[in-house]
């Protein structure tokens, strides 16, 4: 299954703790009889505008990548501070963790990637788009490929026709192996942020 996904297919929805709202771009349920977990794997973006402590969620391994703002420094009881201080720079933690937020210098937009650890884990990898990368899928993967809203379009090129994709949009592949290129449309660099999902043996 491949879908391009537009700014109209994502949802908005609260926080867990009701202190904001998140827009889910994409989330991928547990299968029947996993009555323990909200969610197998989620990717949204949400908007952080003052400190506060983020939401908990067991079973779950977080990674938080700046798209917009300043940056923060996330306290995580009993481990060093997270810094993040620059746009497509990531961190990941435990969503069990007591994580507490402090903004540098005004509003953030982060782009976060949600995985129950049980049955898969996430990488994440940011892309400055100067020249075309080349991308091996695998069917036993699912891959997530997101242009953030300040960038430039890019083009998709796979085994089928070229697809553009613009800024604030994004493309979902699962059980397809396939081999794809990534481009900038213009001459300025576009970014990207691919989201690589592999399942344990056992999921």
């Amino acid at each position: 299954m491949k879908k391009h996904l537009k700014q109209s297919d994502y949802k908005s929805m609260p926080w867990k703790n009701g202190l904001g709202t998140t827009v889910e771009l994409a989330v991928c349920v547990h299968e029947m009889g996993v009555e323990d977990g909200p969610f197998l794997w989620r990717i949204s973006i949400a908007s952080v505008s003052e400190d506060g402590a983020f939401s908990h969620f067991p079973n779950i391994d977080r990674n938080l990548t700046i798209l917009q703002g300043r940056g923060m420094v996330l306290e995580v009881a009993g481990f060093d501070d997270l810094r993040l201080d620059q746009p497509l720079q990531s961190v990941c933690f435990s969503g069990e963790a007591d994580v507490v937020a402090r903004l540098h210098d005004g509003p953030i937009t982060d782009f976060n990637v949600m995985v129950d650890r049980r049955f898969a884990e996430a990488r994440v990898e940011t892309f400055s788009l100067d020249d075309e990368v080349s991308l091996i899928l695998s069917a036993d993967d699912s891959y997530f490929l997101h242009v953030p809203e300040t960038s430039t379009a890019i083009m998709l090129s796979g085994d089928e026709a070229d697809v553009q994709i613009d800024g604030g949009e994004s493309y979902l592949f699962e059980g397809i192996e396939q081999h794809i290129s990534v481009r900038s449309l213009t001459s300025t660099s576009a970014s990207l942020i691919l989201v690589k999902v592999t399942f344990s043996p056992s999921s």
